[in-house]
């Protein structure tokens, strides 16, 4: 019996040798799964740690435009901004004059790189003529138009003349201060399409106190405008108010400033 015993409590040591040892190795072959996938995950923080500094980097790069943009603009910009935070903007729609008035032949020269303009980008000018005022009552721009890049030309609209196009000529040499600003959340086909829509629109009719939502009557700034909300589904105009005025857009969030030129 004795010797029973004994061959029973060796046979059962060697049955729970025999378990742990398969017990640990099926835990040492778990390891690597274990070191795979925390090298994974490691590896997918790392990517999203590169997004992240990338997304703060262009932030900043565009704060840095915008700062830009404020820096270069005139005392006559500051007083017209005062004056928005002030509340003291006309409002209604028979105080206000004439977003643009027609434009006399000027002597500016501007040089501007027109590679790198597009579909929808936006043009925006200050300062008419060198014998006139470049202060208006609605902002520190006055004229504003349109882009298109198929004909090379501005879709814009003027007093007398409706929706109309403007050459790149006409920009060149009838304001003192030239910007670009470009809507980096469209796309190439929606700023083809905001294009298209404009181009709908030639030869209608010039009305300065149209309100925005109403698709008959332009001036040159509601134009971009209204391309942008209706083909893009983005609003470009930094205020919300009756007007979108040239100042309105430069402001907006959505747009972003890509060229300035100063003759």
């Amino acid at each position: 019996m004795l010797k029973k015993a004994k061959f029973l409590s060796l046979g059962f040591l060697l049955a729970f040798a025999t378990s742990a040892y398969a017990s640990s190795g099926s835990i040492s072959g778990s390891l690597p799964d274990e070191m795979n996938n925390k090298a994974a995950v490691e590896k997918e923080m790392s990517i999203k740690d590169q997004l992240k500094r990338q997304a703060e980097k262009q932030l900043k790069s565009e704060e840095l435009k915008i700062s830009n943009r404020i820096k270069l603009h005139s005392t006559e910009e500051m007083n017209a901004e005062t004056l928005k935070k002030e509340g003291k903007v006309l409002s209604s729609p028979n105080e206000m004059p004439s977003i643009q008035a027609s434009v006399t032949t000027a002597s500016y020269n501007h040089n501007i790189n027109w590679n790198v303009w597009g579909y929808g980008d936006i043009i925006l000018g200050n300062g008419p003529s060198s014998g006139s005022s470049s202060s208006v009552p609605y902002g520190y721009y006055r004229h504003g138009a349109t882009y298109d890049d198929y004909y090379g030309n501005f879709i814009s609209a003027m007093p007398n003349k409706g929706v109309y196009r403007e050459s790149k000529r006409f920009w060149e040499t009838n304001y003192k201060e030239v910007v670009g600003y470009w809507v980096p959340d469209a796309s190439l086909d929606q700023r083809e399409k905001v294009i298209s829509y404009l181009r709908q629109q030639m030869g209608e009719p010039y009305d300065w106190s149209s309100s925005k939502t109403n698709y008959d009557e332009w001036y040159c700034t509601k134009l971009p405008y209204v391309g942008y909300k209706i083909k893009a589904s983005i609003d470009i105009d930094s205020n919300g108010g009756y007007w979108v005025t040239p100042d309105n857009i430069a402001d907006d969030e959505q747009t972003y400033l890509f060229m300035r030129s100063e003759g």
